[in-house]
């Protein structure tokens, strides 16, 4: 038996439980709090009326998620267009993810002896507590379109749970119950397709830790296996391509130059969410931080068997097996975590906030190992609770900030919104530029058409056409336009002007489309957006632009 001082909460951890929901809630406020963006808005009215014309796999490669349709078109019945019950949705749902959590990371070391510290409640709760309030988990809870990955969490947690019940002395039927949730997450988010690696490494570690192998212990994951990969054949019967998301083309590009600007800032959201670096910086730190890890694993182990040495040769023996009781959970989990990521590896993430949703799911599980790591490393239980109660109010606060930016965002998409009924009758509107981001949170890249169809007691008549967008804007930013004359033809010079420096990334100038039957021509050139209408009539036609969120007439 090993005799390892199991780490213990007090007789107030009820007390710690209501003060981890509240930090987490507050936390939260302003993103509950915060107004539409266009996608948002765009999506509810994409499915008021039919929940299956968003993302049922119609029209060609794509997407098939037919719960997420299903629950906003019963929220819009509910709630109508009242923007906080769909984010306390997402909140909420997160908040079961929690619990999920906690579940994982008590199921995961079962197989441990009693009194080991990773088995404890402790590191379970402390776990539950990091994600509840984990930094990157601002774009996934905040926006309501990434309702698709924390729903698609809840599948993907709740599958892991059942196995782990079913490995752990629970019947056959929490292992079947574990297949069908995974069959429920892939209808939510194709995301989650990976989620039998995370169940083959905890079979991996559960034999090397017992150190006997049996063929029918891998029987169900077998079964993960064979969903996983008739998926792609029902994907291709319905998207019409075995890969849906945003194409074969995006999903299985692994070429170094795509991955170098995005391994490492993915993962990071997963095990180290810090904003503000470069990727050479985010490479860095993240190579630190898992040297870090290991020292500090190695650290006390090596410790411990010093403690042991001497005539208590079967101390020592003890020693040896607590670390490896401690080393392949750890390892094991992490892995999961990584192997559970590869979906969203090579998806470009833009700033902060932007792609925040990709490493949702592997979060979950890169907390957990991150939570077994503390539990193991630090030296007595006090140390443990101190360092993870400063660490979750760090990241609160850190998360705090980035869904403030998710409210700002919300003012100046109503702003933007409201200020659309003022503007002139036209043929065709030219909006020249749009504010499509405030440090990270969407605003109003596209849409408005709908938007106003939406929105506006009145809608506007006549078409409006998109030019280009303001990412990563601030209240420090100004839009310029000018208009111009090249060969003969009317055009229009956008540029940014009186910009301050920022924390984050500047504001820049992106196109939202390339020439069509109503734009001749519309490029970035150097730092300046040069838009060219097509057929323009300065009587019928009208040119405006959206600056932060106030509508400016040439």
């Amino acid at each position: 038996m090993i005799t390892i001082r199991r780490l213990k909460l007090s007789n107030h951890a009820i007390l710690i439980s209501i003060a981890g929901f509240c930090l987490g809630l507050a936390a939260y406020t302003p993103s509950i709090a915060a107004w539409f963006s266009a996608e948002e808005l765009t999506g509810i009215f994409i499915v008021r009326h039919d929940p299956f014309n968003l993302w049922s796999g119609r029209g060609g490669p794509g997407f098939f998620r037919p719960v997420i349709p299903m629950i906003l078109w019963v929220w819009h019945y509910l709630f109508g267009l009242e923007p906080r019950p769909y984010h306390l949705l997402n909140l909420t749902v997160h908040l079961l993810n929690t619990c999920l959590v906690y579940s994982v990371a008590r199921g995961w070391t079962r197989l441990l002896p009693e009194s080991h510290r990773l088995r404890s409640s402790t590191a379970a709760g402390a776990a539950a507590l990091l994600f509840w309030v984990w930094p990157s988990h601002s774009e996934p809870v905040s926006w309501i379109p990434a309702l698709t990955d924390v729903a698609a969490a809840v599948w993907a947690l709740s599958s892991i749970a059942a196995y782990l019940r079913y490995r752990n002395g629970g019947s056959w039927g929490w292992a079947l119950g574990a297949v069908l949730l995974y069959i429920g997450g892939l209808c939510t988010k194709e995301s989650v397709i990976t989620l039998p690696a995370a169940i083959f490494a905890y079979e991996i570690m559960r034999a090397l830790l017992l150190r006997k192998w049996r063929a029918r212990d891998f029987l169900f994951p077998m079964a993960f296996a064979v969903v996983f990969f008739n998926y792609f054949l029902f994907s291709r019967g319905v998207t019409g391509a075995f890969l849906g998301g945003y194409g074969t083309g995006v999903h299985s590009d692994f070429s170094w130059t795509r991955m170098r600007y995005t391994l490492t800032p993915n993962l990071a959201n997963a095990f180290l969410p810090l904003p503000g670096l470069n990727a050479n910086q985010t490479n860095l730190l993240m190579l630190f931080f898992a040297l870090v890890c290991a020292t500090a694993i190695f650290w006390r182990s090596s410790r411990n068997f010093r403690k042991a040495a001497g005539n208590q040769s079967e101390s020592a023996t003890v020693e040896v097996q607590a670390f490896r009781y401690a080393i392949l959970p750890i390892m094991a989990m992490a892995v999961a975590a990584v192997l559970i990521f590869l979906p969203g590896l090579n998806l470009v993430i833009g700033h902060i906030t932007d792609g925040q949703r990709f490493s949702y799911l592997a979060s979950a599980l890169a907390v957990i190992s991150v939570a077994y790591t503390a539990a193991y490393a630090l030296p007595s239980g006090r140390w443990f609770l101190a360092i993870v109660g400063l660490l979750a109010i760090a990241c609160a606060g850190l998360l705090a900030t980035y869904n403030t930016n998710w409210y700002n965002a919300g003012k100046i998409a109503r702003k933007g919104v409201r200020g659309m009924k003022d503007l002139p009758p036209a043929r065709k509107l030219y909006v020249l530029t749009t504010t499509g981001s405030y440090h990270g949170a969407f605003v109003l890249p596209h849409s408005l058409d709908l938007i106003s169809q939406m929105m506006l007691k009145t809608p506007r008549e006549g078409q409006i056409i998109m030019a280009g967008t303001v990412r990563n804007w601030t209240p420090q930013t100004d839009v310029r336009v000018n208009q111009t004359h090249r060969d003969g033809a009317i055009g229009y010079l956008v540029r940014l002007e009186n910009e301050k420096p920022d924390a984050g990334p500047a504001p820049r100038l992106e196109p939202l489309s390339g020439p069509s039957d109503v734009l001749a021509a519309i490029k970035l050139e150097g730092e300046t957006l040069y838009v060219q209408p097509r057929d323009f009539d300065p009587t019928l036609d009208k040119v405006v632009w959206l600056d932060g969120g106030t509508w400016e007439q040439l």
